[in-house]
C-alpha cells in the first residue's frame, strides 16, 4: 500500500489517524470540518505499515521507509544500533519517490541525528547532508560534506556530492577542486569522470586542470 493510496483511503473512509471530518451545527447550518491531528500523517502511515510485520518482511516486500520506521522503534528501547538506523532510513530516503513521505524521512535524519550521540561520524555528516539535500537545502549540505572531509579527506562520494552542489550554485571552481580530488583518489569514478566532461567547455582546451592524464597520474 502506497501513501497515496492510503491518504485516498483518509478522504473516502472521512476518518483515520491523519484528520477526522466532522460535522458541526450552529445556527441551524451544518458545517463540514477537519480536525488535524498533532501526529504527522506519514507516522500515522507507517504505523500502521509496521503493524504486525516483521523488519525483514517490511524490507522484502519493498517497504524500506516501514522498515526503517520499526528500526526506529527498536533503536529507541536499545534494540537497535545508531548505525542501522540511519543506514535504514537513508535506503528509504533513497528508494521512495513520494514528495511527502520524502520529506518526513528526511526530517527524521536531522532529528535522530541531532538527539543522539553517533556510533559513527562520518556516517552522521553524510546522512545530514543527504537529509539536507533532499529538503532543498544545498548550503548545509555543503556544509555537513565538508565537515565531513575534515574527519575523512578520502571519502570520494563526498568529493563529488560537493562537486554538484556547487555547480548547482553555479561554483565552477569549487565543483571543480572537488572533482580533481575525488579523481586523484578514484580515477575511475564514472559520475565525476562525467562532471568532469561536462564543465570541459568551461575552461580552456588546454587547461592542465581538465587534462584527464594529469589527473590520474
Amino acid at each position: 500500500m502506497t501513501l497515496r493510496s492510503w491518504l485516498v483511503g483518509v478522504v473516502i473512509l472521512g476518518v483515520s489517524g491523519a484528520v477526522s471530518l466532522f460535522i458541526a451545527t450552529k445556527g441551524g447550518k451544518h458545517t463540514l470540518g477537519v480536525k488535524k491531528q498533532t501526529k504527522p500523517f506519514q507516522e500515522t502511515w507507517l504505523e500502521q505499515l509496521a503493524e504486525g510485520r516483521t523488519i525483514e518482511e517490511l524490507i522484502n516486500q519493498g517497504e524500506f521507509a516501514g522498515a526503517a520506521y520499526a528500526l526506529e522503534r527498536q533503536f529507541i528501547v536499545g534494540n537497535a544500533s545508531y548505525s542501522q538506523t540511519v543506514r535504514a532510513w537513508l535506503r528509504a530516503l533513497h528508494t521512495t519517490s513520494d514528495t511527502s513521505l520524502k520529506r518526513y524521512i528526511a526530517e527524521r535524519i536531522l532529528a535522530i541525528t541531532a538527539a543522539y550521540q553517533p556510533d559513527s561520524l562520518y556516517l552522521m555528516y553524510w546522512a545530514r547532508a543527504q537529509a539536507h539535500r533532499a529538503l532543498g537545502n544545498k548550503m548545509e549540505s555543503v556544509f555537513e560534506l565538508i565537515t565531513l572531509l575534515q574527519h575523512d579527506s578520502t571519502y570520494v562520494p563526498a568529493h563529488v556530492q560537493l562537486a554538484r552542489l556547487f555547480l548547482n550554485i553555479n561554483n565552477t571552481e569549487r565543483a571543480m577542486e572537488h572533482l580533481i580530488k575525488a579523481l586523484a583518489l578514484e580515477p575511475n569514478n564514472e559520475l565525476a569522470l562525467r562532471l568532469l566532461d561536462s564543465l570541459r567547455n568551461t575552461f580552456a582546451p588546454k587547461d592542465s586542470l581538465l587534462n584527464r592524464k594529469s589527473i590520474k597520474s
